[in-house]
């Protein structure tokens, strides 16, 4: 067992999910986020959806590997996920090194190599 990365990888996701939740219910501003690109609330509502339900299956797939829920799939299955998830992080963090935003690039940047690199940590363990 990874502890330190899969409570961290939980830790990240976690923290993303209050983000998008924020995010969603405009507690936080949306200019910083998908590029700069979302001009309407109607365009940040479908998007933040999006995100939200993706980070509670990389939550659920990080809450699995760390043994917390229930493992309802093979091994291998958990470990070609954590595979998927690196490459759409590695993509992310390609997407936010390009992004007209300085909060994307400085900080969510580096966000997401670390997620990448904590996926491909237990991947390979």
């Amino acid at each position: 067992m990874n502890t330190f990365t899969e409570i961290a990888l939980i830790g990240i996701f976690f923290l993303m999910l209050l983000l998008h939740t924020g995010i969603l219910f405009k507690w936080i501003s949306y200019s910083f986020i998908w590029g700069g690109r979302i001009k309407t609330d109607k365009e940040m509502v479908r998007f933040e959806i999006i995100s939200i339900m993706l980070n509670v299956i990389f939550l659920w797939v990080a809450l699995t590997r760390a043994q917390l829920v229930k493992n309802l799939f093979p091994e291998t299955y958990l470990a070609i996920v954590l595979w998927c998830m690196a490459v759409f992080f590695l993509i992310n963090l390609i997407a936010n090194l390009f992004s007209e935003n300085k909060i994307e690039r400085f900080l969510f940047s580096p966000i997401a190599l670390c997620i990448a690199i904590l996926c491909i940590t237990l991947a390979m363990s």
